[in-house]
């Protein structure tokens, strides 16, 4: 096994470099016969927390400890009237498992799954009949249970099935299968590498979204701080004309003034005008001549 992975590896890095690809998501497809299934029946309370339940009771399903195991799990049918859960088992000996995981280790990027080729043609055959739930009901007993019964080529799908997904042989079924654990919502989900050992999900998504989030916040504060700027740039040139309007203003009504005192004297002046063919006295004169001068 360890010698066929090193060929796997080799001619996966030489793919990579020939396409000019980077690092994608990696299934491996482990051969089932090293697989063991079991489907249990839990009642719906467990629910929330199956999977510590399993681990306690694994003993009861299988001859090993939940130390000598990876295992996973999926619930494939609820039901609600009777309070049960009928839950899909899998298991492999970590013995059996070694030489994929060293694989894994070692495979730049990391390993999205290992998944089993039979579980995979149960998600093929879901992908390409456009019946996402029909592995779950009866197909995985079928597809999984009796897998002996099965052929893992592919060669038992329709013709125009294999023919509408552009596959030019039934041998690439298997794979197809495999690769949709890890681009699309399979309806199988059975992945038995161990959590620790799965692929980082990419977290550049997140960082692009942090970066955009935060250009957002810049964007709006200096647009915020811009409209402030403009608006204390208005209120000062209004300031401004305020102050000079305001001096015209005093200066006219310093004017108006004025004019009132002159139109006063020249009241004054009209008056005296019909006096002046009458005698009048020196100090007559004078009153006029300093009227005179004042204006």
């Amino acid at each position: 096994v360890r010698e066929r992975l090193e060929e796997i590896a080799s001619f996966l890095s030489e793919f990579r470099r020939e396409n000019r690809i980077g690092t994608r998501n990696l299934v491996i497809g482990i051969p089932r016969e090293q697989v063991i299934f079991r489907v249990i029946e839990y009642p719906t309370a467990v629910r929330e927390n199956l999977r510590s339940t399993l681990e306690y009771d694994i003993d009861q399903y299988i001859p090993l400890s939940a130390d000598e195991i990876c295992f996973d799990h999926q619930i494939i049918q609820e039901d609600r009237e009777n309070n049960r859960l009928r839950v899909l088992l899998a298991f492999v000996k970590k013995t059996d498992l070694e030489p994929y995981l060293a694989f894994c280790r070692r495979w730049p990027g990391g390993v999205f799954g290992l998944c089993v080729p039979s579980a995979a043609l149960a998600n093929a055959h879901a992908f390409l009949s456009g019946n996402k739930a029909l592995p779950l009901d009866g197909y995985v007993d079928q597809i999984l249970m009796k897998a002996e019964n099965t052929p893992l080529d592919g060669s038992w799908f329709p013709a125009s099935r294999l023919n509408k997904s552009g596959m030019a042989s039934p041998e690439l079924v298997p794979a197809f299968g495999l690769a949709l654990a890890a681009l699309w919502d399979a309806p199988v989900r059975i992945n038995l590498l161990p959590q620790e050992a799965r692929k980082k999900p990419s977290r550049v998504g997140v960082y692009a979204l942090i970066g955009l989030f935060a250009l957002f916040i810049l964007a709006g504060a200096a647009w915020g701080g811009g409209h402030l700027f403009r608006q204390k740039s208005r209120v000062e040139a209004l300031d401004r004309e305020i102050r000079h309007l305001s001096s015209e203003v005093a200066a006219i009504t310093e004017m108006e003034g004025r004019i009132k005192v002159l139109d006063r004297k020249i009241e004054a002046l009209t008056g005296q005008k019909g006096q002046a063919d009458s005698p009048v006295s020196y100090t007559h004169l004078r009153a006029h001549e300093t009227v005179l001068d004042l204006v």
